[in-house]
This record gives C-alpha cells, sequence and structure tokens, in this order.
C-alpha cells in the first residue's frame, strides 16, 4: 500500500472510530432515567463484586460509576478526536486547537440531548467532567504522537533547527 493510501485509510479509520465514539455517547444520552439508572446499578454492583473479589475493601457509589463513566467515553472520544485530527494537518499546535472546541461542542450537544429525555436533565457539571475527560484524552494522544516521533527520530528534542546560544564573554 502506498503511503498516500495508507494515510488516506488511517484517516478514514480514525473518522469512524471518532464518529462511533460520539453516535455512543448520544445514544447514552437518550436513554430515559429509569434504563440509565438500571445500566449503572448493573455496572456499580459488578465493579463492587470485583473490588471484593480481589480483597479490596473499597466501594463505589452508582454517581461515582456514573461521573467515571462520562470522564472516560469523553477521554476515548479526546484521544480519537486528537489523532483525526493529527492525520489531517502536520502543524502540532492545530491539533490542540481542533479538538479541543469540538469535543467541548459534542459535550454540550449531549448534555442537551438530556432535555427530551424522559426522566433526565443537564448538568454543567457533566460538561466539565466531559471537557476534562476530553482533555485527557487529547493530551494522552498528543504525548503519544510525540513519544512515536521522537522513537521514529522525526522530532527531536530539543529542535535541533534553534539557533545555537552563544555565551557572551564580557
Amino acid at each position: 500500500m502506498s503511503k498516500t493510501k495508507h494515510k488516506k485509510f488511517l484517516q478514514i479509520l480514525l473518522i469512524l472510530l471518532t464518529v462511533s465514539v460520539v453516535i455512543f455517547i448520544f445514544s447514552n444520552s437518550r436513554e430515559n432515567a429509569v434504563d440509565s439508572s438500571s445500566r449503572s446499578q448493573q455496572i456499580t454492583r459488578f465493579i463492587n463484586y470485583a473490588l471484593r473479589s480481589v480483597n479490596i475493601p473499597w466501594k463505589v457509589s452508582e454517581h461515582m460509576v456514573r461521573k467515571a463513566a462520562h470522564f472516560l467515553e469523553y477521554a476515548l472520544l479526546g484521544f480519537f478526536m486528537a489523532l483525526t485530527a493529527a492525520s489531517f494537518t502536520a502543524k502540532k499546535l492545530l491539533r490542540g486547537i481542533i479538538a479541543f472546541p469540538a469535543c467541548l461542542a459534542v459535550a454540550v450537544i449531549d448534555e442537551n440531548i438530556q432535555r427530551f429525555s424522559s426522566g433526565r436533565t443537564p448538568s454543567k457539571l457533566d460538561v466539565l467532567i466531559d471537557f476534562c475527560g476530553s482533555s485527557f484524552g487529547i493530551c494522552f494522544a498528543i504525548g503519544i504522537l510525540i513519544w512515536v516521533l521522537y522513537i521514529t527520530h522525526k522530532y527531536s528534542y530539543p529542535p535541533e533547527n534553534l539557533p545555537s546560544q552563544q555565551s557572551k564573554s564580557p
């Protein structure tokens, strides 16, 4: 496969993964309060059972599970959003500039979808948690990109193209 075809394939794959995460997020928001709570309770019971089975004396609440789910699903979104942006631009700064507002927009839309779901209401705290999760995912993706570029010698630290600093003698 040529380099151009490989890049195009990667871009399409990343777009599909990003869109899939957005669809997953929006589908969770469309659930009514009873179904959403039921699923959260099942996950909470599973986590608490797993913790007990390995003799960890912690117990998580449904509230903790719900907030962690917000953070994690948006971390995944931020990760794929940053990789998708990076696949289309070589400008390092642009990767984050594109991904941050896009993830924030998804978070705001996501919370507003809940207005139309029976028994659910939007939450500004959830938008904040979502944005923190996506920021983590974006930073994680950019860190991996820098690491990969560094180990493949396409990125050097410190950058080699900086003018050398000459010491000034008095």
